[in-house]
């Protein structure tokens, strides 16, 4: 079953563009989205179309459609005050709650831990290649910044 099926074309447009909202908070961690953790996020979404959960194939194969123009539009829109932009990311982000109450527990559920995932991702784009070398794999509290 697709999932997305149940919802309207701008609900579906709305929950499209998190991963892109996901990156531009992820990226105010050093006050803006550089080209590294652009380049990051295209390529992880890219990977998610075929790593994440099979019944979220479709969810990254739609988001992998946009989320270049997403994040460069989103990030040309947003304020450029960096509380105001948090605020503004986070108040998106929630609200898309309504929209994910439509769907299925157990899709919601792995939408969700997937988008955990993605912004941890997304966070570690800086890591150097040295420390890459050393920590191959994310190690809480050793390889974060």
């Amino acid at each position: 079953m697709n999932e997305l099926a149940l919802l309207s074309a701008q609900e579906i447009r709305d929950l499209q563009k998190a991963p892109a909202y996901i990156s531009l908070l992820a990226a105010l961690k050093d006050d803006t989205l550089d080209s590294d953790e652009k380049r990051v996020a295209i390529h992880f979404t890219h990977t998610k179309t075929y790593s994440s959960a099979p019944m979220l194939k479709s969810y990254y194969q739609l988001v992998e459609e946009s989320i270049k123009a997403d994040i460069e539009s989103l990030n040309k829109s947003l304020p450029a005050n960096i509380q105001q932009r948090e605020h503004d990311i986070r108040n998106a982000l929630s609200a898309l709650d309504t929209i994910l109450k439509k769907l299925p527990s157990n899709y919601t559920s792995a939408l969700r831990q997937s988008w955990v995932g993605y912004t941890e991702h997304i966070s570690r784009a800086h890591r150097s290649v040295v420390e890459l070398f050393i920590f191959p794999m994310y190690l809480k509290g050793l390889t974060d910044f």
